[in-house]
């Protein structure tokens, strides 16, 4: 005679209970009737269309921007102030610089990202 016993014990988890209610409840936030989506997209696509440009082989699309938003304020002392620190913690821990070094390298032989050969 074989006897098999399975355990079953179930936990819960209050805080991941109470993470999941909130996504869904955000979700269904965002749940539009369908013909108003259907009517948005079609506008979002005809002003898509209007500013696709097929250049060297791949497709090129300005941004779209809204004409009530204010210009953005000029960030340069905050870029430099976090270059300024990314260079200090490069300095105190050699292997994440040779990491992000790595990384950068990667990005530019795939052509993810170049070299901005106005300001070296």
């Amino acid at each position: 005679m074989n006897v098999a016993v399975d355990r079953v014990e179930v936990n819960t988890n209050k805080e991941v209970d109470s993470l999941l209610r909130k996504f869904w409840e955000l979700q269904s936030i965002s749940i539009k009737e369908e013909n108003e989506t259907k009517e948005i997209d079609k506008d979002i696509f005809k002003d898509f269309n209007k500013l696709i440009i097929l250049k060297d082989g791949g497709y090129e699309v300005k941004l779209p921007f809204n004409d009530r938003v204010r210009e953005l304020c000029d960030n340069y002392k905050i870029a430099y102030n976090r270059i300024n620190s990314l260079v200090e913690r490069f300095k105190k821990n050699p292997e994440f610089y040779q990491m992000y070094k790595d990384v950068i390298n990667d990005y530019l032989k795939k052509g993810i990202t170049e070299e901005d050969l106005n300001n070296p």
